[in-house]
């Protein structure tokens, strides 16, 4: 009865910590209106900030190393979550008080990012830990992993919409000044959390030891390797969020209703896995999402070129259904490796190594927006000169399903109730 118990508790500090993350996407246009807006950027250079943001996640295994090899007060987590909390309130309020430049608010999202991505890297190692608790039932870890990414995704559908909404309401300060409040549920997070008290701080050295033999092998390199390359494809998103609001015309309210339906398909993805694609071999879900996002990337070609006007489907409806199916495809790609690296994660280790399994995903996103930033500054593509933009959504979507010959070399996984977790057949 008692494990039961510390697995409910433990399932809600998961969920407060995930709900926190995904309350944050309340400011998400916000930023993004700043970036156009109050600082005049350019298309490109919007991908090549969001891409130095994006670096904290990227040393993502840094703080799980910290974290697992550094306990305050004899704790690996509560007092992490608590000194990131707080730092979090501080740099939301921060960002609604006193940034009035790119450098100053390049300062403070990263201190942002970094109390997000260290608070995440914390719930990450809660859900391997629960993940094991039962000999790496495949089922186990595929429940605790949607649990965090699917309450993630329910708090972005809750406030995407509101954030939208607001803009048309209030200003961009006042809605960062509301956001601040969502770090303070990792208070909340740490005071419920039940975790063993360490009366000594592992030795690093074997820590490292154990990283690089897991790392080393190539079982897992090779995969890794993949999803690097995979989330290294260039992305046209942020050239499409200045076609539609500075071309189409679409209103923060519409745009906050996209950024739910983003949400929505995440947490549908979610829902359909769980139920129904457990069992099916990573690569037939790899081939099969990977080949339906591309051709629904380049579907985006229709809305460019105007010919959906042509045959009668109105801009928004085109631009909320390929947000949808584009994200949903793209869950689905990803919930599999997320399940595999939970049950292939040693233990004492696991907020470090699932960390650096994850940091290569984050790793390919700076890439894919750097080479996206690149490929619209090569086409000209601008605020205004939307000329190439269909040329950019073409190269993006064919270079997309480039990397799937690697899959061959990927080896076949089957399910094990040893501890061992996932063996080669």
């Amino acid at each position: 009865m008692e494990k039961q118990e510390a697995f409910s508790i433990n399932s809600v500090v998961i969920s407060l910590i995930a709900l926190s993350q995904g309350f944050l996407s309340l400011s998400d246009l916000s930023l993004n209106y700043l970036y156009k807006d109050d600082f005049s950027l350019s298309p490109a250079k919007v991908s090549m900030l969001a891409s130095l943001t994006n670096i904290p996640w990227i040393i993502k295994p840094l703080w799980g190393f910290i974290s697992d090899c550094y306990p305050i007060l004899g704790k690996r987590r509560s007092p992490y979550l608590v000194i990131f909390g707080i730092l979090g309130c501080m740099c939301w309020i921060s960002m609604g008080t006193f940034v009035d430049s790119t450098t100053s608010c390049l300062l403070i999202m990263m201190l942002i990012q970094i109390s997000v991505c260290f608070c995440n890297v914390i719930a990450e190692a809660l859900v391997v830990e629960e993940s094991q608790k039962t000999k790496h039932d495949q089922k186990q870890a595929s429940k605790f992993v949607t649990l965090f990414f699917g309450v993630r995704s329910l708090g972005t559908v809750l406030t995407a919409y509101t954030g939208g909404l607001l803009l048309e309401i209030i200003d961009k300060r006042s809605v960062f000044l509301i956001t601040a409040c969502f770090p303070l549920f990792l208070l909340f997070s740490a005071y419920a959390l039940e975790e063993p008290k360490f009366d000594e701080s592992p030795k690093i050295q074997e820590q490292l030891l154990q990283i690089y033999n897991f790392i080393s092998r190539k079982d897992i390199y090779i995969p890794v390797l993949f999803i690097l390359l995979f989330t290294a494809t260039p992305s046209c998103g942020d050239a499409m969020f200045f076609y539609y609001t500075n071309h189409l015309k679409f209103e923060p309210e519409f745009m906050g209703r996209m950024k739910m339906t983003f949400g929505v398909g995440s947490i549908i993805a979610m829902t359909i896995y769980n139920k129904f694609l457990q069992e099916i071999e990573f690569k037939v879900i790899m081939i099969t999402t990977t080949v339906i996002c591309a051709m629904i990337s380049m579907s985006q070609l229709l809305l460019v070129t105007r010919l959906n006007s042509a045959i009668g489907i109105p801009d928004e409806l085109f631009a909320v259904f390929c947000t949808f199916i584009v994200q949903f495809t793209a869950e689905l790609n990803m919930l599999p490796l997320l399940v595999l690296c939970c049950r292939i994660c040693p233990k004492n280790i696991e907020g470090c190594l699932y960390a650096l399994l994850m940091s290569t995903m984050n790793l390919g996103s700076m890439f894919s927006s750097q080479t996206g930033g690149l490929l619209m500054l090569a086409l000209g593509i601008t605020q205004t000169n939307f000329k190439y933009l269909w040329a950019l959504i073409l190269i993006t979507s064919l270079i997309m399903i480039a990397p799937l010959p690697m899959l061959a070399l990927i080896p076949d996984f089957y399910k094990s109730e040893d501890k061992k977790g996932y063996e080669l057949v």
